[in-house]
């Protein structure tokens, strides 16, 4: 009776320690996977905080900008960029290019024409930046 007793609490002590064991190798795991999973929730907020919406917008913009400004007959594009990057006016760009001031007038409608067309959905982030 006595070596059965013996053999039961032994056979007992090897389950728990089985299942202690077990119940160790899944903390471990799932620590690890914690660890993994803090780490990634880290990453991902510091890549948000680092992100400004504005500016990646802003960028789409102007690169829509810019490809439609390509798209432009070259003296359309050339009075536009006379008129809004370099800041020169109608009558001075009419002067330059030895055309008539209606000419320069219908380029730079033509050229806006084409930007709202393309830019009508970004209106309402347009108006925001404003």
């Amino acid at each position: 009776m006595e070596l059965l007793l013996s053999y039961l609490l032994t056979a007992i002590k090897h389950k728990c320690l089985n299942y202690l064991r077990q119940e160790r190798f899944h903390y471990e795991k799932n620590n690890s996977l914690s660890e993994l999973a803090l780490w990634e929730l880290d990453f991902k907020i510091s890549a948000l905080s680092a992100c400004d919406p504005c500016e990646l917008y802003t960028n789409e913009v102007q690169e829509i900008v810019n490809h439609t400004l390509e798209k432009l007959p070259s003296k359309t594009r050339q009075i536009f960029f006379m008129n809004r990057y370099e800041d020169i006016s109608y009558p001075e760009i009419a002067k330059k290019l030895f055309v008539n001031q209606k000419t320069v007038e219908y380029h730079i409608s033509k050229a806006l024409k084409a930007l709202r067309a393309v830019l009508k959905d970004y209106l309402s982030f347009l108006i925001y930046l404003i």
